[in-house]
């Protein structure tokens, strides 16, 4: 069975014309928009905790990194409000902005939260 030039042709026209489309200019348009928003990459260290649960808290009074361990659950107070937040365990050490995680955070936009590497991950 041989293919003439009347039928690959316009199947490559379609094909391009298929891959040109508007909706992939849309999907890239909303990821763009997500990546926008505040806290768009917040799951990557974690999950919003219940402040019950939290193991210890630290009071935000200007400080402008935080250490925390990896897997550990901590409270963030800062007035009368209070935040908590549940670090997921990481093979590396790593930071991010408070900001990130609690964006309603008052006194958490210059903070960073240096999350230690977790013992899980050591190799001993």
């Amino acid at each position: 069975m041989t293919f003439s030039a009347s039928y690959v042709l316009p199947a490559a026209f379609s094909l391009a014309a298929f891959f040109s489309a508007s909706p992939a200019l849309a999907v890239t348009q909303m990821t763009v928009q997500e990546a926008a928003r505040p806290s768009a990459y917040s799951h990557l260290f974690g999950t919003p905790a219940d402040a019950k649960m939290a193991t210890r808290t630290i009071e935000l009074r200007g400080q402008n990194v935080v250490r925390v361990s990896s897997g550990e659950t901590v409270a963030f107070s800062s007035g009368t409000r209070i935040g908590a937040w549940n670090f997921t365990p990481r093979a590396d050490n790593t930071t991010v902005a408070l900001s990130e995680l609690l964006p309603a955070m008052p006194g958490g936009a210059q903070v960073y939260v240096l999350i230690e590497r977790s013992p899980i991950y050591s190799g001993n």
